[in-house]
C-alpha cells in the first residue's frame, strides 16, 4: 500500500517528535546497540549498494518488496536493483547506486559534516547513508558549516526536474537556523530541519521562479526510508546523545567493513579511508 504525502509527513514528523525527546548520552557500545548500529549499516547496503560490493560482504540484495522500500516509494529496476531517483520515467530504468567509492570521496572531504571534524561513527555513519539525496546532504552541508564558510547558502544544481521529467538548472537555498546566524546551529536542530521538510527553503530556475510544491511535491523519498528503518538511530548519532569511547566506535567500523578481510582486495586509497583510522586526529 502507497502512503500519500500527507501520512509521509504525518510519520516523520511523529517519530522526529520521538527521537528528539530528551535522553542520556550513551557513552558506552554495549551489544545491543552495536548489533542496532551494524543492522542499520548493512541495511542500507544491502539496498544501495552494487552487487559486486555486496558479494564481497557475503550479503544479498534486500528484497525489493522490504515495507520501507515499497512505502517510501524508492524507484527500483525490474530486477529489484535501484533506480533513478529522478520522476522522469525513462530514467526509473537507470540503476543509481551510491558507490563504495563515492562514500570514500565523502568521508575525505568533508568527514559527511562539512566544516566539522566529525567523530568516525558520524563520519562513517552519515557518509555510509546512500538513500540521502542531494537535497538532504546539501540541507545538512549548509546548516552545519562554520559560520565564516556559511555567508552564502545556496547551490545550483543541474539536477532539478519537473513532475513531468523536465529538468530544469535550478538554484536551491536554505534559511539559516535559529536567530544568531554567528553560531552554527545543533545538530539534532539541524536533522529536525532537514528531515521535516526533506526540500530546500526556497527554489529558482535560471528562466523564472517555480514554487517549490511545483518541483518538490512529496516529501523526499530516502527521507523517509531514513524514517522508516532508523530515525532513532541516526538522530541519537548525529546529535551526539550515542557518543561511545573513539576505540570502540572504531572497533565496530572495521567489523562492519571487514578490514580483516579486504586488505588487498580493494585500493590502497580505498583501505586507508575505510580502516585506517587514526583516532589521534579526534582527541
Amino acid at each position: 500500500m502507497r502512503l500519500s504525502a500527507a501520512a509521509l509527513v504525518l510519520i516523520v514528523s511523529v517519530m522526529i517528535v520521538r527521537a528528539a525527546a530528551p535522553a542520556a548520552q550513551t557513552t558506552a557500545l554495549t551489544p545491543q546497540l552495536r548489533a542496532s548500529i551494524l543492522e542499520a549499516m548493512r541495511l542500507n547496503r544491502r539496498a544501495f549498494q552494487p552487487l559486486d560490493l555486496l558479494a564481497r560482504y557475503g550479503e544479498e540484495r534486500l528484497p525489493a518488496d522490504h515495507p520501507a522500500l515499497t512505502s517510501c516509494d524508492l524507484p527500483r529496476t525490474s530486477t529489484g536493483e535501484p533506480a533513478s531517483q529522478d520522476p522522469a520515467s525513462a530514467a526509473r530504468t537507470t540503476a543509481r547506486t551510491y558507490s563504495e567509492a563515492a562514500i570514500v570521496d565523502c568521508l575525505e572531504t568533508t568527514g559527511g559534516l562539512a566544516g566539522t571534524r566529525a567523530k568516525p561513527l558520524t563520519q562513517h555513519y552519515y557518509c555510509s547513508l546512500p538513500g540521502l539525496s542531494p537535497d538532504i546532504r546539501a540541507c545538512f552541508t549548509f546548516q552545519l558549516r562554520l559560520p565564516k564558510v556559511s555567508r552564502k547558502r545556496d547551490i545550483t544544481d543541474e539536477d532539478g526536474y519537473m513532475p513531468n521529467g523536465t529538468r530544469v538548472a535550478l538554484l536551491k537555498g536554505w534559511n539559516f537556523l535559529g536567530p544568531d546566524t554567528s553560531k552554527v546551529p545543533d545538530v539534532g536542530e539541524a536533522f529536525k530541519y532537514c528531515a521535516t521538510d526533506g526540500r530546500p527553503h526556497s527554489i529558482k530556475s535560471k528562466r523564472g521562479n517555480h514554487k517549490v510544491e511545483t518541483i518538490h511535491p512529496t516529501p523526499t523519498r530516502p527521507m523517509c526510508w531514513v524514517a522508516s528503518t532508523q530515525l532513532e538511530l541516526f538522530q541519537g548519532i548525529m546529535s551526539g546523545k550515542i557518543d561511545p569511547p573513539l576505540e570502540e566506535q572504531v572497533a565496530l567500523l572495521k567489523e562492519y567493513y571487514k578490514c580483516d578481510e579486504i586488505k588487498g582486495k580493494v585500493s590502497a586509497r580505498r583501505f586507508k579511508a575505510l580502516c585506517e583510522i587514526d583516532i589521534r586526529s579526534f582527541r
